[in-house]
């Protein structure tokens, strides 16, 4: 009788652990139907970017190589005649200059991206983009904003009113290293108040807010919206423990706002 009733308390525990793991792998799956069908009717995607790194590097014996990142995330928030302003991260492009800095539409791939019939080399293709201009940066945010000039109409994004609070529905809109380009993740505020990023900058940086909606590398500084599909939160990293997506950590609404107006744009 003690037997049995031990296999059963053993069946039981590994029940509760088999259905936490599945939990934990799927977690960045979860899809907010509703929410999506509001951003796929919208032209609210039209409104991100990739942003690009060129790096040179000169050799010992004078060759100059160059390198492409992979890029990072960033939302169009203001546009003057043919000039649009992004609204981004800043540790992405902490060491770097504007010549450095190529700006990717939304329908427009990486390089590596491309069908091979259209590669025709990578300089040359990334020389044919948008270069980006620094206009304004703050470490204590962890934001920035930068410009590109272009001749096509795109959409601004909306900054929303209204704080984002524990367990309101939310959607990244980013470029994840292991997703496609504009990637949709969905979650909720996990956070009931800013909390530190925890990392070596928390001294000088100002509190995050915390959700679950999957980001990676490549979505810094990509946009947090509400249902109102309106930005409440610009994504700048997450936690994972043994490479498994555990939250992600955006400023908040009231940080973007005092930033934007800081900047003067």
């Amino acid at each position: 009788m003690k037997i049995i009733k031990s296999k059963r308390y053993i069946l039981i525990l590994l029940a509760i652990l088999l259905f936490i793991l599945i939990g934990c792998s799927n977690q960045h799956t979860y899809i907010n139907e509703e929410l999506k069908s509001k951003i796929t009717e919208s032209n609210i995607i039209q409104s991100t970017v990739l942003i690009v790194k060129e790096q040179k590097e000169t050799s010992n014996d004078s060759a100059t190589s160059i390198t492409y990142s992979y890029g990072f995330s960033g939302g169009i928030i203001k546009k003057e005649e043919n000039k649009y302003y992004i609204l981004t991260a800043f540790h992405p492009i902490e060491q770097l200059t504007d010549e450095n800095l190529i700006v990717l539409l939304w329908n427009e791939p990486r390089y590596n991206d491309l069908p091979s019939e259209q590669k025709k080399g990578i300089s040359r293709y990334y020389a044919s983009k948008s270069k980006a201009k620094i206009e304004y940066t703050d470490i204590k945010y962890d934001l920035a904003i930068i410009s590109f000039e272009s001749g096509k109409e795109l959409p601004i994004l909306e900054i929303s009113d209204t704080e984002a609070m524990f367990g309101d529905d939310i959607s990244s809109i980013s470029n994840p290293k292991d997703r496609d380009r504009n990637y949709l993740s969905f979650g909720k505020i996990t956070s009931k108040i800013a909390v530190p990023f925890g990392d070596d900058k928390d001294n000088i940086q100002y509190n995050v807010i915390e959700h679950n909606s999957y980001i990676n590398e490549g979505s810094s500084g990509s946009i947090l919206i509400n249902n109102d599909l309106k930005v409440v939160g610009i994504n700048l990293g997450g936690t994972t423990r043994r490479d498994k997506f555990i939250k992600a950590k955006a400023m908040p609404l009231d940080r973007i706002i005092e930033f934007i107006n800081k900047s003067s744009i």
